[in-house]
This record gives C-alpha cells, structure tokens and sequence, in this order.
C-alpha cells in the first residue's frame, strides 16, 4: 500500500479539500498528516496518522518547530507522495523532500488592498518555482498568479448530498458562506424590495448561515432590522457539517453571490457546487467561475448590485417550475469530491 502525507499549518480539517482526500483516499493508501494542533480536543479518525504539532504565542518559533517536524517525519518515513498546501515559506520544505512532493495550490490572497495582495501572490509564484509538481484549483488561478506551465488542475469539490425532491411552490433562499468581504446585506435589500412586491404570489423567506467578524455581523443584523424582515429574513450564524445538510435539504434556491472584482473571478465558490449538488437552483454572479457552472437548467447568472440581485429573484421566480432537482444533481456530479478524487487525483498519485 502506498504512504502518502499531507502537510499544512492548520490542524486536520481546517482545509475541506484534504479533508475529503483523506475520506475518499483511506481505504487505498496509508495517509498521515503534519499540521500545528489549534489546542482543541483532536477528533478521532480512522486510517489516518494525525501528527500534530504544539505551537506557542512566537510565529516564527512556532515556523521553526513546524518545519522541524516535517523534516523528522519524511527523513523517518519514505513516502510515495507528499503534498503540501501552500504557505508562505513552505519553499524551505523542498529543500529536504525531494522530487516527490506536491505544492497544492487552492487560493490566491484577497487582502483589501491590492499592494498588499500583489506582494503576497508575488511571492506565492515565486514559490511555486521551487517545486516540480504543483497541482492549482483552475486554469484560470494559474494564469493569474503566473504559476508554470507543468501545473496539474485538481479542482475544487463539494460533497454529494443524498437527494430530497424539492418543488418551487414556495422560495426558501439561503446564503452559506464567508462575510468577509463579501457585502452579505445588499442580497438583505434586495431580498426585501422583492419581497414587498411578489409576498401575496408566494411564501418565501431567506436563511443567511456563516461567520465573519463582529462588524460584518452586525451589519447583517442591522439591515435584517432596518428592512423590517424579522419574519422573513434569519441569521443563523456558523452552522456546519451533518447540521448544515439539512439546511441544503430544506431549501430550493441558492445565493452564490460574490462581489465581481477581479481577485474574486478564478475562485470557485464551494457554495455554488454544494447547492447544485444538493439539487437546488442557484443565483449566483457573473465571476468567471460561477459562469462555467451555472446554465438556463440549474440557475441564472446576475451582477452584483443590489438591483441586479433583485432582478435575478423576479427571474428565478419566473422559472422556477423549470427547474429539476435530480436533473440539477445528476448533471453536477462531476463536481462531487468523490468523482473528482477518484477520475482526477487518484490517477494523478499514480502517475507521479
């Protein structure tokens, strides 16, 4: 059986996509994994070798230990294939891995400020020069951020869910996601402008579910109150896997919606494959990403501004008895993590 690692900072799971790797990967191969304990009580799970490292109050001591560790454990253990999800630094790693590891690339950086952001992924493809194999979520991210040619695309998933019927005799919207950035209360707007308008045609409500600083939470709270959508509108907060099934299971329309600037369009959202595969219809705005996915049968492509959202809602009531849950799901499979491992990175372990 062959032994692969997966190496990053954060404690096991803190990155969705290893996480599903290491679900769909465990009855093949033998997996560890090196990241920094977060001093919460470690999860179990089967078939993987959890090694997690202490860090202190110090970034760069905590840095020194961490690559400390990762030398210990690949000079003990011959691996057949490493991955390393990226990180500033993680260069120094390749100095004692050989060609077997793999840079696996699943953002850019999206700082506020675009100096700041150009820095960062200025260093990030630098980087990248320094690995042989390096694997990056689109085609798109790697034109963006310069990587070379020799790059492998392993995209971006999202879980299979088990199939409910939805039909559209009522709207039942939801938000899942970041609000970091993310202008959550212009959908609130919208939202309401169309409710005010179509509440006699037909129920609906919206269910906003996700995390985002103090500030980001109160503003929500506060267009909730100030459009007067108590009733209508609820803010869940951080709810997450198996909770969050039955949230996708309980609603029919999806709200992928991301602010079209530029350090947004190669960055699929995880939001939009989890809706379609749960078999909901989707809006979500026009980045480059969304646009590969999202067609006349599972949604509609909108704008950004608060009128495009409430244009979008009118056009997706319009349609909505159009739409076909288990032709939604069964036309999105590919983007389920078990067809994308096993059609995409299983091969690529192999071939490497």
């Amino acid at each position: 059986m062959k032994k692969i690692v997966f190496i990053n900072p954060g404690p096991f799971g803190s990155l969705t996509d290893t996480y599903y790797y290491y679900f769909f990967l465990k009855e093949y191969y033998e997996i560890t994994y090196v990241g920094f304990d977060e001093g919460k009580d470690i999860i179990r799970y089967d078939k993987i070798n959890l090694i997690h490292v202490n860090g202190g109050s110090k970034e760069l001591a905590n840095k020194i230990c961490f690559f400390r560790k990762v030398r210990e454990v690949l000079k003990r253990e011959n691996f057949d294939f490493i991955m390393i999800n990226y990180f500033i630094g993680c260069g120094i790693i390749r100095l004692f891995s050989g060609n077997k590891i793999v840079l696996d690339i699943r953002t850019s950086y999206i700082f506020n400020n675009k100096y700041k952001r150009l820095l960062y992924n200025t260093i990030l493809s630098f980087e990248s020069r320094l690995f042989k194999n390096i694997s990056v979520i689109t085609e798109g991210l790697a034109t963006f951020l310069r990587l070379p040619v020799r790059c492998h695309i392993l995209p971006l998933g999202a879980p299979l869910f088990p199939l409910v019927h939805k039909n559209f005799d009522s709207l039942s919207i939801l938000y899942v996601g970041t609000f970091h950035q993310r202008n959550i209360s212009n959908t609130i707007i919208a939202f309401a402008k169309f409710f005010r308008e179509y509440c006699d045609e037909i129920p609906m409500h919206y269910t906003i579910i996700g995390f985002g600083s103090e500030d980001e939470i109160n503003k929500i709270v506060t267009t909730i109150e100030t459009e007067k959508m108590t009733d209508h509108i609820f803010y869940k907060g951080v709810i997450r896997y198996p909770e969050l099934t039955e949230y996708l299971n309980d609603h029919n329309i999806g709200m992928s919606y991301i602010p079209i600037e530029n350090h947004y369009e190669h960055q699929p959202p995880t939001k939009t494959y989890e809706y379609l595969l749960s078999g909901m219809a989707v809006i979500a705005t026009g980045t480059k990403e969304n646009k590969k996915v999202i067609n006349y049968s599972n949604g509609i492509i909108i704008k950004d501004s608060v009128e495009d959202i409430y244009t979008g809602l009118k056009e997706i009531y319009n349609r909505r008895n159009l739409y076909d849950t288990e032709g939604i799901q069964k036309d999105s499979r590919k983007y389920s993590w078990e067809d994308i491992v096993n059609g995409n990175l299983i091969p690529y372990i192999e071939n490497n």
